[in-house]
Order: structure tokens, then sequence, then C-alpha cells
């Protein structure tokens, strides 16, 4: 430790590397069919599940290898239709035919999840707590910039500000921990298939001149004509019923969650986290050590690096399962 009682900062010298690389991995394929411009980052060797940081897991949960995705549907919609999906795959960061086939594949095996409307419920909280983290993340980055320019902020203030950040990370700790904690798999979810049969009868018999050419791995593709099979219609009829289910709701990237998605949420809590660790230690740099403003920032930190831990374990927990 320091002489003025300073922790390393999380995030500066063992995570920022680390989650550089996965702010970077962010923007790669989530799928079949990301926009062009992204690129892929592959793991010769697999890190130990103890070392593994939420980019790195990110990382190997997306590693696509040489898997080949050679089967291929080529769903069919209208212009009102189209519009709807082309609209969400933006919100998503993917094309059309990515859509698609993540679409396909979250409805496809929401049977095998624990619950997709719990799962849908933990990563909305957890978006929450990342729009908490950032809402309070810049007052304290300019909190740290006013004490490394020599000026002297409020106590009172500070100490208002320190309190909010701490209610900031303990709402992002109860969202990443509450994500460790899923139901038993297997229970049943029939509300997907519901959704899926009411898109698939609503379909009118009209012109549909808008493709999207969705491609699936041997894999994929059992459990896209397992489950189009259960419902007694045509894989390319599922892949476009559950593209506009996911398009239609308030959130397509919820929608379409599984684990990448859970993944790049943990990602962006880590990255936030770390920056607030780099700021709390430069206030440690500059506040007196024996103030009590010292004290709360200390603890704060401690804090901080508790939940990046928390982080890390829940990361694993869902890449390597």
């Amino acid at each position: 430790m320091s002489p003025s009682g300073s922790l390393p900062a999380p995030g500066v010298a063992d995570r920022a590397d680390a989650v550089a690389k996965g702010r970077s991995a962010s923007t790669t394929a989530l799928g079949p069919g990301a926009p062009s411009g992204t690129s892929n980052h592959h793991c010769t060797h697999p890190p130990r599940a103890d070392e593994l940081a939420p980019a790195a897991a990110v990382a190997h949960y997306r590693r696509r290898n040489d898997v080949p995705r050679e089967h291929r549907v080529h769903p069919r919609f209208n212009d009102d239709e189209w519009a709807k999906i082309v609209s969400a795959a933006k919100h998503c960061k993917l094309t059309p035919g990515g859509i698609t086939a993540a679409a396909a594949l979250a409805y496809a095996r929401a049977d095998r999840r624990a619950s997709t409307a719990v799962e849908q419920q933990q990563l909305e909280e957890l978006m929450r707590s990342n729009t908490a983290l950032a809402t309070v993340g810049t007052p304290l980055n300019d909190l740290a910039h006013l004490l490394n320019s020599g000026s002297t902020p409020h106590r009172r203030h500070a100490q208002w500000l320190l309190d909010r950040v701490i209610s900031a990370v303990n709402r992002a700790d109860r969202a990443v921990v509450s994500m460790t904690r899923m139901p038993a798999a297997g229970t049943s979810d029939r509300t997907a298939s519901r959704e899926i049969a009411q898109f698939h009868r609503q379909r009118l018999p009209e012109p549909r001149e808008n493709r999207s050419h969705p491609c699936f791995s041997d894999d994929e593709w059992a459990d896209v004509t397992a489950a189009a099979g259960a419902m007694k219609i045509r894989p390319g009829a599922y892949a476009a019923a559950t593209t506009l289910a996911a398009a239609s709701t308030a959130d397509p990237r919820v929608a379409i969650a599984d684990t990448h998605r859970q993944l790049e949420e943990l990602m962006e809590s880590n990255r936030q986290l770390a920056a607030f660790g780099n700021n709390l230690n430069q206030l440690l740099v500059h506040l007196h050590p024996h103030a009590p403003l010292h004290d709360q920032a200390h603890r704060t930190l401690r804090h901080v690096q508790d939940v990046l831990d928390h982080v890390d374990a829940t990361a694993t927990e869902l890449a390597w399962g």
C-alpha cells in the first residue's frame, strides 16, 4: 500500500488491457450475419476458469473456430415486416440475417433454459444497473479531475457523491449475483411457443419480396428444426415468426438474449467498475490519509474490487457452464 493508503486501482494494472480488449470484442459478431467491419478474437488456448475475466469469457464463448454453418433458410417478409426487422437489427447491431438467426436460436432453445422470462428480467436489471453506474460515473470522474487540478472539493458534496457511488455499485452487485442463481434448467416455458404461433398465424398471404439469409451450424440447425417440427411448421416459417416476435418486443436485445448477450452486459459492468476504481484511486492520492473522506473513498474502492470479482465469477460460470 502506498503512503497515502491507496490501493492499486481495479481495472488499471490487472484489468485495463482485458477491458480494452473486451470493449473491442463487444463490437464483434454476435452470431451469423454481424455487420461488416467487425472482427473476431480467437483464443488458441482457452484460459483457466480461475483466470477468466469477462472479456476472455466472451472471447471463449464466441470462439467460432472452423465450425461450418452450412444450413440456410431464406424467410421472406413484406415491406412493413421488413422495416420492423431492419430497425430491430440496427438496435441489436446486427444485420437482418444476424437477427433472424439469433431470434430463431433464442426461441428454439427457450425450453431448455431455466426460464426465459427470468433471464430477461435479470438482463434488463443488469442493463438498468449499468445505466445507473454511467450516471454516477460522470460526476465521480469530475471529482477526480477537480482534485487532480489542485482544487479542493466541497466535503459534503463529495461524501454525498460517494454515497451515490456505493448505491450504484450495490445495485450492480445484486444484478450480477442474481445471474448465478437461476432456477433449475428444464422448466417449461410455453409463452415462447404461443408467441411464435401467434405471429405465424397472423401473417397474410401477400407478396413478400424482402429476404434474410441466416445460416446455422449442425447443432444450431438441429435445435431450429426440432422446434419448428414441434410446431408443425417449416424451419423457414419458424425463423420468420421468431424474428417478427423478437422485433415486436420493447427491446429486441433482450428478446434474442442468450449467454453472449449476458456476457456483453457483464463486460460493460466490468468496464464501468474499473473506471470507478481508477477514479477512486486518484481521489486517495490527493486526500489526507486521516480525513473521513479518505476512509470513505478507501472503503468504496475495496467494495468496487469485490464487485469486480463477482463479475468475473459470474462471467466464468456463464461462459463455461
